[in-house]
């Protein structure tokens, strides 16, 4: 973060930032569609159920009007490959929601809904 706030970092990395993070999102969303399906009552249902839509709406189409400022399309005729990191980043959230209880599953989501 510290490159991009003084301007240093190199505009290919940038764009390949932007181009893995639209790779997080879908899975991202993906999680949050789970979350709202393992729901226990229906305040949470609705509560993953409105990140979701956000999502998937809102978050990703500003990331989309951003990324075509770059002249990026996430989802032009090569979609994106998930880097190693995004890889395992994903791997990791979905993992969560087949293995552990509904409190690791909205624990796992914590970081990316507080940001």
């Amino acid at each position: 973060m510290r490159r991009i706030g003084d301007g240093t970092l190199e505009l290919e990395r940038f764009k390949l930032w932007l181009r893995q993070d639209h790779v997080f999102l879908i899975e991202y969303a993906r999680l949050l569609a789970l979350a709202a399906a393992r729901s226990q009552d229906l305040k949470a249902l609705n509560c993953f159920a409105t990140l979701l839509k956000e999502t998937v709406e809102t978050e990703m189409n500003l990331h989309r009007d951003y990324a075509a400022d770059f002249h990026i399309s996430p989802e032009g005729p090569d979609p994106e490959s998930p880097a190693p990191t995004t890889q395992a980043n994903t791997d990791l959230l979905l993992r969560v929601p087949t293995t552990d209880e509904f409190a690791e599953l909205a624990a796992a989501l914590s970081p990316s809904v507080w940001a």
